[in-house]
């Protein structure tokens, strides 16, 4: 982070400090000044370091770099919507042109995706938060942009539970089956999933490989060039905010620090800051699928609306055949 993103940080913490921030827990002792507040929470995001390790650095005590933490998350938690924000009617054909360059699939404004973020086993409810590899979980479910920032970020679902069951209890899930107009600007705009998304108008996932026909192969090709988007936003997120690897806190504060580090993930693109890159691996491992939401509201339009797609670039491979999609 240069210097310059460095204390715009501060003087936004300082413009939205909650009323205890300036307050010292002891009598006589000066109060900590709100930049190295954001320098203590920065370091303690950006690696694995404990708190009597970051005490030590900055010749502080743990209970204040505990508070400087707690503090800044939750001044930046609190101002989430500074930070992550939906596109816009006036925004979502250029980002649907910008995608449809990457691969021709037309409409999107996004894509989504849901991942893991390790946590220490928490003292309640342990086996709701062990995940497929028997690991304590949460789930960050996320929509990106062509710049890899966050749309959409929904975190804090215990790790046991899959990507449909999460989309379905978002507030994003809700919108979309209650309100669509209020997130999509026409029924030509939707954002790119894995198939363990149920397919509705606004939400396009690729096609099982087990039902897949030589046409619907070439869309699951064209989709997934467009969604990896998403998988490079999260190898961002985790290079960037090495907490994310795992994280030691209790359940309220893991999902304080994930949304946390969402923001500042947002917040150095739209400065320009240079993000660490991250080379997907070939050999994408997806999760097995225990619930499928096939029954989740009516999916009839959603699967139509698909179908005339994948016609279109089938229709576009045929009269371009130079176009090859691997």
């Amino acid at each position: 982070m240069s210097r310059a993103s460095f204390t715009a940080l501060v003087s936004f913490c300082q413009d939205h400090k909650l009323p205890d921030s300036a307050e010292s827990p002891h009598r006589y002792i000066e109060p900590l000044p709100m930049y190295e507040m954001v320098y203590i929470t920065l370091w303690y995001i950006g690696n694995q370091c404990t708190h009597r390790e970051i005490s030590l650095l900055f010749n502080r005590s743990v209970s204040t770099i505990w508070r400087s933490v707690n503090q800044c998350t939750k001044i930046i938690e609190l101002q989430l919507q500074h930070f992550i924000k939906w596109p816009t009617g006036e925004e979502a054909p250029l980002i649907a042109d910008e995608l449809q360059h990457v691969a021709g699939f037309p409409g999107v404004i996004g894509a989504m995706d849901g991942t893991h973020i390790e946590i220490v086993s928490p003292s309640e409810n342990q086996k709701d938060f062990n995940n497929g590899k028997m690991r304590h979980s949460l789930i960050l479910l996320a929509v990106c942009l062509p710049n890899r920032s966050f749309s959409y970020t929904y975190a804090g679902f215990p790790g046991s539970a899959n990507d449909a069951r999460v989309f379905r209890c978002s507030d994003l899930g809700v919108a979309i089956y209650e309100e669509p107009t209020l997130l999509f600007p026409g029924s030509q705009y939707h954002v790119l999933a894995d198939s363990a998304f149920p397919c509705t108008p606004h939400v396009m996932p690729s096609i099982k490989a087990s039902l897949a026909t030589t046409k619907k192969k070439n869309c699951n090709a064209i989709l997934s060039k467009t969604r990896i988007l998403i998988e490079h936003a999260f190898g961002d997120i985790k290079n960037t905010f090495r907490r994310l690897h795992y994280i030691y806190a209790h359940v309220e504060k893991a999902v304080r620090i994930i949304s946390c580090c969402c923001a500042l993930h947002n917040f150095l693109i739209s400065r320009g800051e240079r993000i660490v890159t991250y080379q997907l691996p070939e050999d994408i491992e997806h999760e097995d699928i225990n619930e499928i939401a096939d029954d989740w509201f009516s999916l009839q339009s959603g699967v139509a609306k698909r179908n005339e797609i994948i016609d279109i670039l089938h229709d576009n491979v045929v009269l371009n055949p130079d176009i090859k999609h691997e």
